[in-house]
């Protein structure tokens, strides 16, 4: 059936049954056809989540924890969580999230973010820098773009897409 999918040339993965030994077979067998493949998987129980990262997964998803945390979060702080579901959802802000990866033909490389103009010009901002393995909340302003490097950006939807393709070119 993976293969039938074709999961040897996806790019992702996600395993949700409802079954902890199932997923862990579904992730075991995609990782052994795709090495590349980005894969999502889903425990039932925390107990299984060392044993999907161990068959390929990269991230586990365990619905009652998440369903725990984020009912602390709508407690402790209802507005934050409110802003954070209509982004997500798009029900009442037109703004989004959104991973833009800077490639070396990108105008960005070598600029520090107070020049690049993405506040200015895209309306957005970017609200964390993963560099590798490091994850940098609120990259500072003097900070120099790198290629390779994936910023956590905040904006409005329609100039999401412009920013996507100026990181990917040499445009000015």
């Amino acid at each position: 059936m993976l293969l039938q999918a074709g999961v040897a040339e996806a790019k992702g993965v996600i395993a949700a049954l409802s079954d902890d030994a199932d997923n862990v077979y579904v992730t075991l067998t995609a990782r052994s056809l795709n090495p590349t493949a980005h894969i999502v998987a889903r425990a039932e129980r925390l107990e299984a989540e060392n044993k999907l990262r161990i068959a390929g997964a990269n991230q586990v998803i365990v619905p009652s924890v998440m369903g725990a945390r984020q009912m602390v979060a709508s407690m402790t702080r209802p507005v934050f969580v409110d802003f954070v579901e209509n982004v997500l959802h798009n029900e009442e802000l037109p703004m989004d999230f959104s991973e833009v990866t800077i490639n070396e033909t990108s105008s960005f490389v070598g600029k520090r973010f107070a020049e690049s103009q993405i506040k200015e010009r895209f309306h957005s901002i970017v609200i964390a820098l993963r560099r590798g393995e490091e994850l940098m909340s609120n990259p500072h302003a003097q900070e120099r773009i790198q290629v390779g490097d994936v910023l956590l950006v905040l904006g409005p939807t329609e100039y999401l897409g412009e920013l996507q393709h100026f990181a990917q070119s040499s445009e000015k």
